[in-house]
């Protein structure tokens, strides 16, 4: 039986340097401003104590998790989980809360839990809900949240951060490069790289789909899994624009087609 490790500490590792360069670089832009100094670098304490207690819990506390009661049904899985339903998943609909890790920062060698939505549970089936807690633990055990959480928080703090760095080195950059490249050059470089990182991060999220959906043919038969997919996209799908609707037929289109094609090696 095989536990799983916590990646809570990959959340903190990312955001707290790049938060603290950042907090540093405002504290120096505000420079003969001691008020605005202060004002920053209290922010950065909130924000960091915010961020630890967010992050040493994952998604929620446990003890945000209402009326959790064991579910009469397990997964094909060696890892070491508990499956309970928590009547708190099912308060907001419009949430599409199926099934979480619950994740502490420090998880050790005992059952993880895997909280449930009852709603969605008793609505789906067993056969559902057994294969999205399956793809919940592998997508965890695979740590692709904390993957996909490292490749937006990555870009989007480092942008913050140059601009900081520009602002508070001007004079220095000033004797190095030119006006034009600093003021045109840049700021076009900057958002193109940032605008590249997120078509980046939007095709690893497709291909990490596409990595779970074939892990789970791996334990379920295929048109089971197609039927997961597609009733898992048009619950997530209501009350979406028109736009976003041929966006997302086009992607279920093509994860199911990749499911259709696959062949165990």
């Amino acid at each position: 039986m095989r536990y799983l490790k916590s990646s809570n500490w990959i959340y903190m590792a990312i955001t707290l340097p790049l938060l603290f360069i950042d907090g540093v670089l405002g504290i120096i832009v505000a420079g003969r401003h001691p008020v605005i100094q202060v004002l920053i670098l209290g922010a950065l304490v909130f924000v960091a104590v915010k961020i630890i207690g967010k992050f040493s819990h994952m998604p929620y506390k446990k003890a945000a998790y209402a009326d959790i009661e064991p579910a009469d049904f397990d997964i094909p899985l060696d890892w070491s989980v508990s499956v309970c339903t928590s009547a708190k998943m099912a308060e907001y609909d419009f949430l599409g809360r199926i099934a979480e890790v619950v994740s502490p920062m420090k998880m050790g060698k005992r059952p993880c839990v895997v909280a449930v939505n009852p709603s969605v549970l008793e609505k789906e089936g067993k056969t559902y809900m057994r294969i999205a807690v399956t793809r919940e633990v592998l997508r965890y055990a695979k740590r692709i949240p904390a993957k996909l959480f490292a490749l937006i928080a990555l870009p989007v703090m480092l942008f913050i951060g140059v601009i900081l760095f520009f602002f508070s080195f001007h004079q220095v950059l000033t004797s190095y490069f030119s006006m034009a490249a600093l003021n045109l050059l840049l700021p076009f470089a900057l958002m193109l790289l940032f605008l590249l990182s997120l078509f980046f991060w939007n095709s690893r999220v497709a291909y990490y789909d596409t990595v779970l959906d074939t892990a789970l043919l791996e334990y379920f038969p295929k048109q089971a899994v197609i039927d997961y997919v597609k009733r898992t996209e048009a619950m997530m799908a209501k009350g979406d624009k028109e736009k976003s609707k041929v966006f997302n037929e086009h992607f279920l289109s093509s994860r199911v087609r990749k499911i259709e094609e696959y062949r165990k090696k």
